[in-house]
Protein backbone atom coordinates (compact mmCIF):
# COMPACT_ATOMS: atom_id res chain seq x y z
CA UNK A 1 0.00 0.00 0.00
CA UNK A 2 0.96 3.35 -0.55
CA UNK A 3 0.06 6.52 1.32
CA UNK A 4 0.15 9.97 -0.64
CA UNK A 5 1.03 13.10 0.61
CA UNK A 6 -2.53 13.91 0.50
CA UNK A 7 -3.35 11.01 2.65
CA UNK A 8 -0.60 12.01 5.15
CA UNK A 9 -2.00 15.24 5.48
CA UNK A 10 -5.51 14.33 6.32
CA UNK A 11 -4.15 11.90 8.89
CA UNK A 12 -1.80 14.59 10.44
CA UNK A 13 -4.48 17.36 10.10
CA UNK A 14 -7.72 15.11 11.78
CA UNK A 15 -6.38 12.48 13.65
CA UNK A 16 -2.65 13.07 15.31
CA UNK A 17 -3.06 17.13 15.76
CA UNK A 18 -6.35 16.30 17.97
CA UNK A 19 -6.08 12.57 19.43
CA UNK A 20 -2.51 11.83 20.02
CA UNK A 21 0.11 14.61 19.69
CA UNK A 22 -1.11 17.62 23.15
CA UNK A 23 0.66 20.62 22.76
CA UNK A 24 -1.43 22.41 24.77
CA UNK A 25 0.25 22.81 28.12
CA UNK A 26 3.37 24.95 29.52
CA UNK A 27 6.57 22.84 29.32
CA UNK A 28 4.94 19.09 28.34
CA UNK A 29 4.31 17.79 24.73
CA UNK A 30 2.68 14.57 25.69
CA UNK A 31 1.29 11.88 22.78
CA UNK A 32 -1.10 9.30 23.69
CA UNK A 33 -0.94 6.08 21.00
CA UNK A 34 -2.71 3.09 22.20
CA UNK A 35 -3.36 -0.12 21.12
CA UNK A 36 -7.01 -1.87 22.84
CA UNK A 37 -7.76 -1.20 26.00
CA UNK A 38 -4.18 1.11 27.08
CA UNK A 39 -3.64 4.35 26.77
CA UNK A 40 0.54 4.99 26.79
CA UNK A 41 1.31 8.51 27.89
CA UNK A 42 4.67 9.54 26.89
CA UNK A 43 6.78 12.72 27.29
CA UNK A 44 7.76 13.90 23.65
CA UNK A 45 10.51 16.65 22.73
CA UNK A 46 10.23 18.78 19.55
CA UNK A 47 14.39 18.06 18.51
CA UNK A 48 16.40 20.04 15.82
CA UNK A 49 16.06 17.09 12.99
CA UNK A 50 19.75 18.78 11.98
CA UNK A 51 21.37 18.03 15.55
CA UNK A 52 20.45 14.40 15.69
CA UNK A 53 21.90 14.21 11.77
CA UNK A 54 24.89 16.24 12.76
CA UNK A 55 25.61 13.64 15.68
CA UNK A 56 25.16 10.89 13.44
CA UNK A 57 27.81 12.06 11.34
CA UNK A 58 29.83 13.26 13.88
CA UNK A 59 30.15 9.65 15.41
CA UNK A 60 30.30 8.08 12.35
CA UNK A 61 33.47 10.10 11.11
CA UNK A 62 35.34 9.86 14.44
CA UNK A 63 34.61 6.15 15.46
CA UNK A 64 33.87 4.45 11.95
CA UNK A 65 32.15 0.85 12.39
CA UNK A 66 32.17 1.22 16.10
CA UNK A 67 30.18 4.40 15.68
CA UNK A 68 27.58 2.70 13.50
CA UNK A 69 27.03 0.39 15.77
CA UNK A 70 26.62 1.77 18.90
CA UNK A 71 23.87 4.47 17.05
CA UNK A 72 22.23 1.29 15.56
CA UNK A 73 22.29 -0.68 19.39
CA UNK A 74 20.98 2.88 20.53
CA UNK A 75 18.39 3.21 17.74
CA UNK A 76 17.19 -0.64 18.35
CA UNK A 77 16.77 -0.63 21.59
CA UNK A 78 15.01 2.87 21.98
CA UNK A 79 12.44 1.51 19.10
CA UNK A 80 12.03 -1.59 21.62
CA UNK A 81 11.62 0.21 24.80
CA UNK A 82 9.02 2.96 22.58
CA UNK A 83 7.08 -0.18 21.23
CA UNK A 84 7.14 -1.53 25.09
CA UNK A 85 5.86 1.68 26.75
CA UNK A 86 3.59 2.34 24.10
CA UNK A 87 1.42 -1.41 24.88
CA UNK A 88 2.01 -1.96 21.21
CA UNK A 89 0.58 -5.73 19.86
CA UNK A 90 2.43 -8.64 20.31
CA UNK A 91 2.11 -12.43 18.39
CA UNK A 92 1.23 -14.19 22.24
CA UNK A 93 -1.75 -11.49 22.57
CA UNK A 94 -2.93 -10.53 18.91
CA UNK A 95 -3.73 -12.56 16.13
CA UNK A 96 -1.95 -11.94 12.74
CA UNK A 97 -4.85 -9.61 11.03
CA UNK A 98 -4.52 -7.48 14.31
CA UNK A 99 -1.09 -6.82 13.97
CA UNK A 100 -1.36 -5.96 9.88
CA UNK A 101 -4.01 -3.54 11.02
CA UNK A 102 -2.06 -1.56 13.66
CA UNK A 103 0.91 -1.47 11.42
CA UNK A 104 -0.76 0.08 8.37
CA UNK A 105 -1.73 2.85 11.50
CA UNK A 106 1.79 3.18 12.57
CA UNK A 107 3.26 3.41 9.50
CA UNK A 108 0.79 6.18 8.87
CA UNK A 109 1.43 7.95 11.77
CA UNK A 110 5.70 7.56 11.46
CA UNK A 111 4.21 8.98 7.45
CA UNK A 112 2.99 11.62 9.07
CA UNK A 113 5.67 12.73 11.36
CA UNK A 114 8.86 11.74 9.72
CA UNK A 115 8.51 11.61 5.78
CA UNK A 116 6.47 12.74 2.91
CA UNK A 117 5.28 9.77 1.64
CA UNK A 118 5.83 6.14 1.91
CA UNK A 119 4.92 2.48 0.87
CA UNK A 120 4.38 -0.48 2.41
CA UNK A 121 6.27 -3.59 0.45
CA UNK A 122 6.00 -6.40 2.90
CA UNK A 123 4.34 -7.14 6.18
CA UNK A 124 4.71 -10.78 6.42
CA UNK A 125 3.75 -11.67 10.34
CA UNK A 126 4.00 -15.57 9.75
CA UNK A 127 7.90 -14.92 8.33
CA UNK A 128 8.47 -12.11 11.01
CA UNK A 129 9.74 -9.65 7.88
CA UNK A 130 8.88 -6.17 7.37
CA UNK A 131 9.78 -4.10 4.34
CA UNK A 132 8.85 -0.49 4.21
CA UNK A 133 9.86 2.11 1.76
CA UNK A 134 9.93 6.20 2.49
CA UNK A 135 10.44 9.10 0.93
CA UNK A 136 12.69 12.49 2.14
CA UNK A 137 12.78 10.50 5.67
CA UNK A 138 14.30 11.95 8.57
CA UNK A 139 18.13 11.78 9.15
CA UNK A 140 18.97 9.28 6.41
CA UNK A 141 17.89 11.03 3.91
CA UNK A 142 19.85 14.02 5.04
CA UNK A 143 23.35 12.17 6.32
CA UNK A 144 23.19 8.66 4.25
CA UNK A 145 23.24 6.75 8.12
CA UNK A 146 19.65 7.24 9.75
CA UNK A 147 20.39 4.08 12.25
CA UNK A 148 18.72 5.86 15.10
CA UNK A 149 15.12 6.25 13.55
CA UNK A 150 15.86 4.02 10.66
CA UNK A 151 17.23 0.25 10.15
CA UNK A 152 17.89 0.34 14.09
CA UNK A 153 14.74 2.07 15.45
CA UNK A 154 12.47 -0.22 12.56
CA UNK A 155 14.56 -3.03 14.17
CA UNK A 156 13.33 -2.56 17.69
CA UNK A 157 9.81 -1.85 17.11
CA UNK A 158 9.06 -5.00 14.86
CA UNK A 159 11.49 -7.41 17.52
CA UNK A 160 8.93 -6.32 19.97
CA UNK A 161 5.94 -6.93 18.10
CA UNK A 162 7.11 -10.30 16.69
CA UNK A 163 8.20 -10.81 20.67
CA UNK A 164 11.74 -12.10 18.40
CA UNK A 165 14.69 -10.20 19.78
CA UNK A 166 16.91 -12.02 17.21
CA UNK A 167 15.04 -9.65 14.62
CA UNK A 168 17.35 -7.50 13.07
CA UNK A 169 17.31 -4.32 10.28
CA UNK A 170 19.23 -3.29 6.84
CA UNK A 171 18.43 0.20 5.02
CA UNK A 172 18.35 -1.37 1.43
CA UNK A 173 18.34 1.97 0.01
CA UNK A 174 19.10 5.34 0.81
CA UNK A 175 18.53 8.94 -0.55
CA UNK A 176 20.86 10.05 1.53
CA UNK A 177 23.55 8.11 0.05
CA UNK A 178 21.99 8.63 -4.03
CA UNK A 179 18.91 6.40 -4.07
CA UNK A 180 15.21 7.53 -4.80
CA UNK A 181 14.11 6.79 -1.13
CA UNK A 182 14.87 5.13 1.64
CA UNK A 183 14.05 1.24 2.24
CA UNK A 184 14.73 -0.51 5.32
CA UNK A 185 14.34 -4.62 5.74
CA UNK A 186 13.74 -5.59 9.53
CA UNK A 187 13.63 -9.76 9.31
CA UNK A 188 15.12 -12.73 11.58
CA UNK A 189 19.07 -12.62 11.41
CA UNK A 190 18.91 -16.19 9.88
CA UNK A 191 17.04 -14.79 7.00
CA UNK A 192 19.06 -11.71 6.54
CA UNK A 193 22.02 -13.54 6.27
CA UNK A 194 20.14 -15.90 3.34
CA UNK A 195 19.26 -13.05 1.43
CA UNK A 196 23.01 -11.91 1.88
CA UNK A 197 22.61 -9.20 3.84
CA UNK A 198 25.01 -7.55 5.78
CA UNK A 199 24.08 -6.32 9.23
CA UNK A 200 24.55 -4.97 12.37
CA UNK A 201 23.18 -6.91 16.00
CA UNK A 202 22.39 -5.63 19.22
CA UNK A 203 21.13 -7.21 22.07
CA UNK A 204 18.03 -6.03 23.81
CA UNK A 205 17.83 -4.21 27.48
CA UNK A 206 15.97 -6.10 30.09
CA UNK A 207 12.46 -4.20 30.61
CA UNK A 208 11.78 -2.64 34.12
CA UNK A 209 8.26 -3.07 34.31
CA UNK A 210 8.12 -1.04 37.42
CA UNK A 211 10.48 1.62 36.29
CA UNK A 212 7.92 1.89 33.35
CA UNK A 213 4.71 2.55 35.53
CA UNK A 214 6.60 5.07 37.63
CA UNK A 215 7.56 6.97 34.58
CA UNK A 216 3.81 7.56 33.10
CA UNK A 217 3.33 8.34 36.51
CA UNK A 218 6.10 11.41 36.69
CA UNK A 219 5.49 12.58 33.58
CA UNK A 220 2.09 13.33 33.97
CA UNK A 221 1.28 17.28 33.15
CA UNK A 222 2.21 19.70 35.94
CA UNK A 223 1.30 23.30 36.66
CA UNK A 224 4.45 25.75 35.69
CA UNK A 225 5.87 28.64 37.82
CA UNK A 226 8.08 30.38 35.49
CA UNK A 227 6.11 29.51 32.03
CA UNK A 228 3.69 31.29 30.48
CA UNK A 229 3.03 29.33 27.30
CA UNK A 230 2.25 25.90 25.72
CA UNK A 231 4.02 25.09 22.25
CA UNK A 232 0.86 25.65 20.57
CA UNK A 233 0.54 29.11 21.91
CA UNK A 234 4.54 29.68 20.73
CA UNK A 235 3.56 28.23 17.55
CA UNK A 236 0.38 30.62 17.15
CA UNK A 237 2.66 34.11 18.50
CA UNK A 238 5.77 33.31 15.82
CA UNK A 239 8.38 32.32 17.88
CA UNK A 240 8.27 28.84 16.49
CA UNK A 241 6.66 28.31 12.88
CA UNK A 242 4.70 25.45 11.70
CA UNK A 243 5.51 24.73 8.00
CA UNK A 244 5.06 21.92 5.45
CA UNK A 245 3.90 19.31 8.06
CA UNK A 246 6.92 20.62 10.69
CA UNK A 247 7.96 22.77 13.30
CA UNK A 248 10.53 24.87 12.40
CA UNK A 249 12.60 27.27 15.11
CA UNK A 250 14.42 29.51 12.43
CA UNK A 251 15.38 27.70 9.60
CA UNK A 252 15.83 24.96 12.11
CA UNK A 253 13.21 21.83 11.43
CA UNK A 254 12.50 20.33 14.89
CA UNK A 255 10.96 16.47 14.73
CA UNK A 256 8.42 15.04 17.39
CA UNK A 257 10.95 12.31 19.31
CA UNK A 258 9.92 10.29 22.56
CA UNK A 259 12.37 11.67 25.54
CA UNK A 260 13.63 8.26 25.72
CA UNK A 261 16.09 8.47 22.84
CA UNK A 262 18.38 11.02 24.33
CA UNK A 263 18.87 9.06 27.05
CA UNK A 264 19.14 6.06 25.38
CA UNK A 265 21.73 7.72 22.55
CA UNK A 266 23.26 9.04 25.70
CA UNK A 267 23.52 6.19 26.61
CA UNK A 268 25.39 4.33 23.97
CA UNK A 269 27.37 7.01 22.78
CA UNK A 270 29.28 6.87 25.99
CA UNK A 271 30.64 3.58 26.29
CA UNK A 272 32.83 4.94 23.29
CA UNK A 273 35.81 6.70 24.41
CA UNK A 274 35.40 9.78 24.67
CA UNK A 275 31.90 10.15 23.11
CA UNK A 276 30.33 11.51 26.04
CA UNK A 277 32.67 14.69 25.47
CA UNK A 278 31.90 14.62 21.83
CA UNK A 279 28.55 14.51 22.30
CA UNK A 280 28.23 17.35 24.70
CA UNK A 281 30.24 19.46 21.85
CA UNK A 282 27.98 18.74 18.83
CA UNK A 283 25.25 19.74 21.14
CA UNK A 284 26.53 22.39 21.89
CA UNK A 285 28.18 23.90 18.63
CA UNK A 286 24.21 23.50 17.33
CA UNK A 287 22.63 25.00 20.11
CA UNK A 288 24.98 28.25 19.51
CA UNK A 289 24.00 28.33 15.94
CA UNK A 290 20.29 28.23 17.02
CA UNK A 291 20.74 30.94 19.64
CA UNK A 292 22.78 33.04 17.85
CA UNK A 293 19.88 33.62 15.28
CA UNK A 294 17.59 34.32 17.76
CA UNK A 295 19.89 36.64 19.82
CA UNK A 296 18.43 38.56 22.69
CA UNK A 297 17.64 37.66 26.86
CA UNK A 298 18.01 34.25 28.35
CA UNK A 299 14.12 34.28 28.53
CA UNK A 300 14.39 33.31 24.67
CA UNK A 301 16.40 30.26 25.94
CA UNK A 302 14.01 29.09 28.79
CA UNK A 303 11.14 29.77 26.03
CA UNK A 304 12.73 27.67 23.42
CA UNK A 305 13.54 24.41 25.78
CA UNK A 306 9.92 24.71 27.47
CA UNK A 307 8.90 25.13 24.16
CA UNK A 308 10.54 22.02 22.96
CA UNK A 309 9.10 19.80 25.97
CA UNK A 310 11.71 20.04 28.61
CA UNK A 311 9.11 21.35 31.50
CA UNK A 312 9.25 24.46 33.73
CA UNK A 313 12.66 26.26 32.49
CA UNK A 314 14.24 28.93 34.48
CA UNK A 315 17.76 30.96 33.42
CA UNK A 316 19.27 32.86 36.15
CA UNK A 317 22.27 34.58 37.40
CA UNK A 318 24.52 36.10 34.66
CA UNK A 319 28.51 37.13 34.12
CA UNK A 320 29.48 33.70 34.37
CA UNK A 321 27.31 32.63 37.21
CA UNK A 322 24.67 32.13 34.82
CA UNK A 323 22.04 28.62 36.12
CA UNK A 324 19.61 27.10 34.71
CA UNK A 325 16.77 24.93 36.36
CA UNK A 326 14.30 22.84 34.44
CA UNK A 327 11.47 21.83 37.08
CA UNK A 328 9.42 18.63 35.90
CA UNK A 329 11.83 17.18 33.18
CA UNK A 330 10.84 14.23 31.36
CA UNK A 331 12.27 11.53 33.43
CA UNK A 332 13.03 8.43 32.06
CA UNK A 333 13.89 4.26 32.54
CA UNK A 334 17.53 5.54 32.23
CA UNK A 335 17.43 8.81 34.00
CA UNK A 336 19.33 7.31 37.32
CA UNK A 337 22.53 6.65 34.58
CA UNK A 338 21.84 10.06 32.16
CA UNK A 339 24.25 13.17 32.70
CA UNK A 340 21.80 15.14 30.78
CA UNK A 341 24.30 15.47 28.16
CA UNK A 342 22.21 16.27 25.53
CA UNK A 343 19.98 18.93 27.19
CA UNK A 344 23.33 20.18 28.53
CA UNK A 345 25.13 20.71 25.56
CA UNK A 346 21.92 22.10 23.95
CA UNK A 347 21.42 24.79 26.68
CA UNK A 348 25.18 25.63 26.66
CA UNK A 349 25.53 26.76 23.20
CA UNK A 350 21.85 28.69 23.39
CA UNK A 351 23.38 30.71 26.11
CA UNK A 352 26.57 31.29 24.37
CA UNK A 353 24.36 31.60 21.05
CA UNK A 354 21.63 34.53 22.85
CA UNK A 355 24.51 36.28 24.92
CA UNK A 356 27.74 36.13 22.42
CA UNK A 357 29.41 34.33 25.10
CA UNK A 358 31.23 31.35 25.63
CA UNK A 359 29.02 29.72 28.63
CA UNK A 360 29.32 26.23 29.41
CA UNK A 361 27.13 24.46 32.09
CA UNK A 362 29.42 22.51 33.57
CA UNK A 363 27.76 20.77 36.14
CA UNK A 364 24.10 18.84 36.61
CA UNK A 365 22.53 18.25 39.40
CA UNK A 366 19.36 16.23 39.51
CA UNK A 367 16.83 15.66 42.31
CA UNK A 368 13.68 13.27 42.35
CA UNK A 369 11.11 14.59 45.10
CA UNK A 370 8.42 12.32 45.01
CA UNK A 371 6.96 12.25 41.26
CA UNK A 372 8.86 15.79 40.40
CA UNK A 373 11.97 15.26 38.79
CA UNK A 374 14.11 18.31 38.49
CA UNK A 375 17.48 19.17 36.52
CA UNK A 376 19.74 22.05 37.29
CA UNK A 377 22.72 23.25 35.58
CA UNK A 378 25.53 25.24 36.64
CA UNK A 379 28.37 27.54 35.48
CA UNK A 380 31.34 25.57 36.92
Amino acid sequence: MEVSDAIVSFFLRNIVAPRIYDMHNPGFIVSRFSDKEHEAYKREILWPEGLLSEIEARFVKEYGDNGERALYRAGKNFGYVYAGNSHFPRLSESNHAEIKKFSHMLILLISALWANQSKELLIDTNARKLKLRFWNYVLCSKNGIGHLLGDGGIAGIWAYIMQDDEIEGVQAACQGRGGQFCEFYAAPKAQLRKEGFEFYESKIYARDPAAEKFQAEINKIRQMTYIKYSTQELIDFGFFNYRSRAVFFGEHKHIAIESQLLDVLEFELGKLAGGNALLFKVCSDFGRKLGTAKPGPNQIVADYLSGIGFGDVVVAGGAGKEKLVANYYPWTAFSKKSRATMFRGLASGLLSGVSTKNIVLATSKRTLVGADFNVCLEVA
